[in-house]
């Protein structure tokens, strides 16, 4: 089984119900919609497919939606593109403009309180520089440093200034509207810029109803918050493309083993995004260094990698998904071999009992060879924290709730398996083993380690290991 899961995202070339078929069969353990590329309605439309897609196959499969969040972007254009020639000077501004080569209208009116002279302005995630030089109430003069040509609505970032823009916009508002009443897992928030963002954000879900939200990670300022953020969501997303620009490219490479490293320690799934197999847009093969980031990431510690615009546009997205799968699974391979963090994991002393249980798991399950680790959780909180220490033993979560069941789908390591909802001990060991040895995860003989709750069914009461072998 491959412990390190696949999200590819919906888009023109894999929307079909055929298509969403195959990026299942090849390996795919979650699929995301991104709400900047979809009408409301199209969405929904989508979720009904896939859920349908999932229900036929039975697998556990998390929808999650992507929200396209607050961002500052130009405005409209005289032309298609234009070309911003190095040395020339351009005026930005929040009145109502076309854009052309020497002006631009940015949709964010405090843009001149928050930039000084001398301050850097990435257009287009960095394709285009500009450096300001003088501020004035109605627009921003600044010079081109790096030039390139850009189109309507790109991206604005401004690093290591703090922009007060709200998480939700109304457009974001009307898709959690109406994608929650649908079979949605997850919403993805972009441009998170603290853990209290997060918290008004989760009020403001629940009032929907009960969904997992993931925190992208892809701004500076949400760095300075990030054990908070790791505190609040259900999971973090590292997006190396804003981040990129954001903070110093060569940085990237240590950020995401800090948000991997700190998402772990809070036994919060991470998922590594962007660029992991770009090349494959247009080629069939992938190059030797996507390959290498792909094992990379697994090696820190990555719970998901998720495909972007390779499943979404490119002309070959399941065969992506297939490299993907078969680079994770020879990753894998070398995984305890390679992996550092023992050490800091085998140290962790702790009064909390599920805590305490999840590593004990994990100790056990080295001394005795265990086959698997079964747990029967209601919220999913189990089998998480004990995803955390990365055990070799495959880690079985059998669950009473379906929206658990497609949740865990993201989560390193963890096969999801529904089952009944059971009174007594006994009766849920036994009844773990038996759809443990139904779906070929153990066999007759094998040892395994239980772990629940007692009494049974009680959300945060895992209290109880047992070694057992399966009859």
């Amino acid at each position: 089984m491959r412990k390190t899961k696949i999200i590819c995202t919906i888009g023109p070339k894999t929307e079909t119900k055929e298509q969403i078929q195959k990026l299942i069969e090849a390996g795919s353990n979650a699929l995301r919609l991104n709400t900047s590329h979809l009408t409301v309605q199209k969405c929904v439309d989508l979720i009904r497919t896939i859920n349908e897609v999932r229900v036929d196959k039975g697998l556990p499969l998390s929808i999650i939606v992507d929200l396209a969040g607050s961002k500052i972007r130009t405005g409209s254009l005289l032309s298609e593109q234009i070309e911003m020639k190095r040395g020339a000077t351009v005026t930005l501004t929040s009145e109502p403009v076309v854009g052309s080569e020497s002006i631009l209208h940015i949709n964010y009116s405090k843009l001149a309180n928050r930039v000084k002279p001398g301050q850097k302005i990435l257009l287009d995630d960095g394709k285009v520089e500009l450096k300001v030089t003088k501020v004035q109430n109605k627009g921003i003069k600044c010079d081109v440093i790096s030039g390139g040509s850009i189109t309507a609505q790109r991206g604005v970032n401004i690093p290591n200034v703090d922009i007060d823009l709200p998480l939700l916009t109304d457009e974001d508002m009307e898709f959690i509207k109406a994608c929650s009443k649908e079979s949605v897992d997850y919403f993805c928030f972009s441009f998170v810029r603290d853990a209290e963002s997060i918290v008004e954000a989760r009020k403001v879900i629940s009032s929907f109803g009960d969904f997992g939200l993931i925190a992208k990670i892809e701004t500076a300022q949400a760095l300075n918050d990030l054990e908070r953020i790791c505190e609040v969501s259900d999971g973090v997303l590292v997006a190396r493309g804003d981040l990129g620009v954001e903070t110093a490219l060569e940085e990237v490479p240590i950020l995401q083993k800090r948000i991997t490293a700190m998402a772990r320690d809070h036994a919060v799934p991470v998922i590594i995004a962007t660029q992991m197999l770009e090349s494959m847009l247009e080629n069939p093969t992938p190059t030797r260094a996507e390959i290498a980031d792909i094992a990379n990431a697994i090696f820190d510690g990555a719970d998901a990698l998720l495909l972007t615009s390779e499943t979404a546009i490119g002309n070959y997205p399941v065969k992506s998904v297939e490299i993907m799968s078969k680079t994770a699974q020879e990753a894998e391979k070398w995984f305890e071999d390679l992996r550092h963090d023992k050490p800091k994991l085998e140290n962790i002393a702790t009064k909390d009992i599920p805590q305490a249980i999840a590593k004990s798991c994990w100790d056990l399950s080295k001394c005795i060879g265990a086959k698997a680790i079964i747990t029967s959780t209601a919220s999913g909180g189990t089998a998480r924290r004990i995803s955390r220490f990365r055990p070799s033993a495959a880690i079985i979560a059998t669950t009473p709730e379906e929206k658990t069941f497609h949740r865990l789908s993201i989560v390193w390591g963890v096969a999801p398996i529904v089952i009944p909802q059971v009174n007594t001990t006994d009766v849920m060991i036994h009844v773990a083993a038996e759809r443990a040895k139904a779906s070929g995860f153990v066999r007759t003989g094998d040892v395994v380690i239980v772990t629940s709750g007692v009494p049974c069914g009680v959300v945060g009461t895992t209290n109880m290991i047992k070694v057992h072998e399966v009859e």
